[in-house]
């Protein structure tokens, strides 16, 4: 019995020794290559902060901030009086002969410009409207925006414009250029004018807010470690025997 106590002592002891060997050898001995290694450094050693860059007010991320910026500035150009106006009698409109193909021209001598359009308004004299005319549109505003619309399908079929290139208004008897009092006036008021748009485009340098993107320095950190998983079977206590920890003792 005490040869048995001795033998256990020893074993102990031995055992104790490799456990502090091994320890020993693993903090002196540096690691395989390839092999993974958990190390907790000391606490009075110094620290490298990772993290993301934080801006001079302390916030992280993207930021917005006023620059000077190139943008494209639309001028519209309004020709008037590039053709006569077109007048109506008896409730049609009279238009010239010869007047589709001056208005041609004018187009085609505006080719080098952005965005050409034809824009008819209509006028009216300040008679008031009776009868199934006044049934019809209700007061002058709306005859001329009538006529003015009759007027400019007329053009765009005539010129095979498309259709957004063409625009019409009516301001009613709020802009007559002749007195209403005689007849020869009145004709003259009853009008739908035609005016020639067009766009001048400019690069312009504005401010205006941006959106600055938060330059921040990535870094990749590759960690490698091998896991044993240990798996119970149902039913049995988890107890787990792992072999091979310490080298095993021999004996004579």
């Amino acid at each position: 019995m005490l040869k048995r106590i001795h033998i256990i002592i020893i074993s102990c002891l031995v055992l104790s020794g490799a456990q502090a060997h091994a320890e020993t050898a693993s903090v002196s001995t540096p690691a395989a290559l390839g092999q993974a290694v958990e190390k907790q450094e000391g606490t009075d050693l110094p620290r490298t902060l990772w993290g993301q860059g934080r801006d001079e007010d302390g916030k992280q991320g993207d930021k917005i901030e006023m620059k000077k910026v190139m943008e494209k500035a639309v001028k519209t150009v309004k020709l008037q009086n590039v053709v006569p106006p077109i007048h109506f009698a008896s409730g049609e409109a009279d238009i010239p002969n010869g007047y589709v193909e001056r208005l041609r021209n004018v187009l085609d001598g505006m080719k080098g410009k952005d965005n050409v359009r034809l824009h008819f308004v209509g006028h009216t004299d300040n008679a008031q409207l009776f009868g199934e005319v006044k049934m019809k549109y209700g007061d002058n505003l709306a005859l001329s925006r009538e006529r003015a619309g009759v007027t400019a399908e007329y053009f765009q079929r005539a010129l095979h414009l498309p259709a957004e290139s063409i625009t019409y208004d009516g301001l009613g008897e709020s802009r007559p250029i002749a007195s209403n009092i005689t007849e020869q006036g009145k004709a003259q008021n009853r009008r739908v004018e035609v005016e020639v748009w067009y766009d001048e485009i400019t690069d312009k340098l504005v401010d205006k807010e941006v959106v600055v993107a938060s330059e921040m320095s990535r870094i990749k950190v590759c960690r490698v470690e091998t896991v044993c998983k240990v798996r119970y079977k149902e039913g049995q206590a988890r107890r787990t025997r792992i072999k091979n920890l310490v080298e095993p003792l021999r004996f004579d």
